[in-house]
């Protein structure tokens, strides 16, 4: 009796050829998915990676796990406390932070708190602006002038932000600073108020002609 193939009956047998060519498909499969997996998860990485040493300078260095740069408060506490004390005060004057900015100006008798005043005109804080002013108002002679003219910058960055009450402050109480340096000072304001206009602060830009006739009167 000849013999049956069991392939013609639906056997179990398999074609090695076949077999082969299955595995080895199989395996191209999974590298390929195994390379794109990879390919994103750089990609994701590279793209934290750059916001993280975008937002935070003093950690561009540094090599965090992927865990960690996707946290962006652990990030900003971490860069805080790498801060120097002048640098938490703009950060602190910056984002009107002001029981923080009294602590650091308690504990950092040397800080130097000048540019955290302007930082805090800039971004509108009047209150901490008020705060700084002590800081900045000259107690010698030859003080003046780099008084006047560290004033003279947070006007500008207050009316190019359009913060008036900053620019009430700093114009109404402080007006005398001014006078005791004259015509070139109250000039060198004027440049506030037009870029005031020019970024459509029209209540601040008013204040153009009183400056003006401020500076003539000089």
């Amino acid at each position: 009796m000849p013999s049956i193939s069991k392939r013609q009956h639906g056997g179990d047998d398999q074609d090695p050829d076949a077999a082969k060519r299955s595995r080895t498909e199989s395996t191209v499969e999974e590298a390929a998915q195994q390379r794109e997996g990879n390919q994103i998860q750089a990609v994701v990485i590279k793209q934290t990676e750059s916001a993280s040493s975008h937002q935070f300078d003093r950690l561009k260095d540094v090599s965090f796990p992927c865990a960690i740069l996707a946290l962006r408060h652990v990030l900003s506490h971490i860069d805080t406390l790498l801060m120097s004390p002048d640098e938490a005060a703009i950060e602190a004057a910056r984002t009107g932070q002001l029981k923080w900015l009294n602590e650091i100006i308690h504990r950092f008798d040397e800080c130097d708190l000048r540019d955290a005043f302007v930082e805090a005109a800039g971004s509108g804080h009047a209150d901490i602006v008020a705060r700084l002013y002590v800081y900045i108002e000259p107690t010698l002679e030859d003080e003046v002038q780099e008084a006047v003219a560290r004033v003279r910058k947070a006007i500008t960055r207050a009316a190019t932000s359009g913060h008036l009450n900053v620019m009430q402050f700093l114009l109404s109480e402080k007006v005398d600073l001014f006078e005791t340096t004259g015509v070139t000072t109250y000039k060198g304001i004027i440049p506030a108020f037009d870029s005031a206009a020019e970024n459509g602060h029209l209540d601040i830009a008013s204040g153009r002609t009183f400056v003006r006739d401020l500076s003539q009167a000089h």
